[in-house]
């Protein structure tokens, strides 16, 4: 019985995606005394500083 799908298409795929979210720099850094995380946009920002108001804000 032949399979209705070719799992290496997905897999490509998917790897093409994970390459280009690890190949494309952040614009935002958000730092904390015990935490840095790299945004991606401004909604992402104000959650973060809602969430940690002593939080840095480092525009690249």
């Amino acid at each position: 019985m032949k399979k209705k799908y070719n799992r290496g298409k997905s897999k490509k795929q998917m790897n093409e995606v994970l390459n280009n979210i690890k190949n494309t720099s952040a614009k935002i850094v958000f730092r904390t005394k015990k935490m840095i995380v790299t945004l991606r946009n401004e909604r992402q920002l104000e959650l973060f500083m809602n969430k940690f108001p002593d939080g840095v804000v480092e525009f690249k």
